[in-house]
């Protein structure tokens, strides 16, 4: 702060030929290059580390923070850059998959629900006011030490307090704390967009496309309802919410959805249940398909007919209405043709003899 102060004082000097006063102090020039490049560079770190899956909550808020001092965010404006980089990560793990087995696929799509579900509850202990605490991300933002402390080693720092004093004054204005509509909106616009990487297109293919048979489809289902219900995919929040419920949480998403999407928003539902039904659908008709190329089904019945010496207009029966209810080509009551109604003659006999 001294350094820029010190600049631009000597640069501003209308009484200063500028041209002499840099060459007669060519290191002003150049240590103030200097101190801008540090903005850039801090600028840029925290954008990497934001994109660092290995690290932990406070790594995060640190990054966010400088960011947010650095290239002067709004809290709106820190939030959709934390949720940008999550779904930078969704769509790293999602380009990652070959997707040339469906175990791989499954475990792809169980990781990145993990992302979701971890940045929703990271979102509300960031920027949710639950409770009179104030949320991390403000905390951390706004906690500085005193002034004092800060100049404590430059002579007369005066002038430096004031510009600082001033900096936070601007800080504090800045930093209203979010509405929990506006951080339901933000979460749930966003984990729409990410559930629509999830199940579309990757590298031109879906990766859903990957699962071939019914017994495929049915074990990806369990491994992601597991995944939703885990208490130890959310266990980085499991103390923000007792702090926030009072007791220990066994359900952890239901809360978090509760608190920070004002929701009873389903995950299975609102991802996945629509392109597993429709892949479903696919398998089922592929299944039928190699049946109608391995089995001629006329060639089938005409051979029945033969054999059973009974004349079945096929056609006829497959056309026919749906009526009375219950599957579409049973009707209660009919008259069963074969081999049901020699036992009913059977059945008849039978009963005469009794009688």
């Amino acid at each position: 702060m001294r350094a820029q102060h010190v600049q631009q004082r000597l640069v501003k000097l209308e009484e200063v030929d500028q041209s002499k006063l840099l060459a007669n102090f060519p290191l002003l020039e150049h240590q103030w290059q200097i101190v801008e490049g540090f903005k850039a560079q801090i600028s840029q770190r925290s954008h990497e580390r934001l994109l660092d899956p290995g690290l932990g909550l406070g790594d995060y808020v640190d990054a966010l923070t400088a960011v947010a001092v650095v290239d002067e965010l709004d809290p709106k404006e820190v939030l959709e850059l934390f949720l940008d980089s999550r779904k930078t990560w969704v769509l790293q793990k999602l380009n990652a998959c070959s997707g040339d087995d469906a175990g791989s696929v499954v475990s792809v799509f169980c990781d990145v629900l993990s992302v979701v579900q971890v940045t929703v509850g990271q979102v509300g202990e960031l920027f949710l006011q639950a409770l009179t605490d104030m949320p991390l991300f403000y905390k951390t933002i706004l906690s500085t030490p005193p002034a004092s402390q800060l100049f404590g080693g430059i002579p007369n720092p005066k002038e430096e307090v004031a510009l600082w004093k001033l900096f936070r004054d601007n800080l504090e204005s800045v930093m209203v704390i979010f509405e929990k509509v506006d951080i339901s909106k933000a979460c749930l616009a966003w984990l729409r967009e990410c559930g629509g990487h999830i199940v579309g297109k990757v590298s031109g293919k879906r990766l859903i496309e990957a699962i071939v048979t019914g017994a495929e489809l049915g074990s990806a289902e369990k491994l992601i309802r597991e995944t939703m219900d885990s208490k130890e995919v959310l266990s980085g929040s499991l103390d923000w919410l007792k702090s926030v419920f009072g007791s220990e949480i066994e359900l952890p998403w239901n809360r978090i959805r509760e608190l920070v999407l004002d929701d009873d928003l389903n995950l299975w539902d609102e991802i996945f249940e629509e392109a597993f039904v429709e892949r479903m659908k696919c398998i089922i008709d592929s299944r039928f398909e190699e049946l109608a190329k391995a089995v001629n089904v006329a060639e089938s019945v005409r051979a029945f007919s033969e054999i059973t010496d009974e004349k079945i207009n096929f056609q006829a029966y497959l056309n026919r209405p749906s009526t009375g209810g219950g599957v579409w080509f049973i009707e209660p009551n009919a008259r069963k043709p074969g081999f049901i109604a020699g036992n009913k003659r059977h059945l008849k006999k039978a009963t005469s003899k009794v009688v």
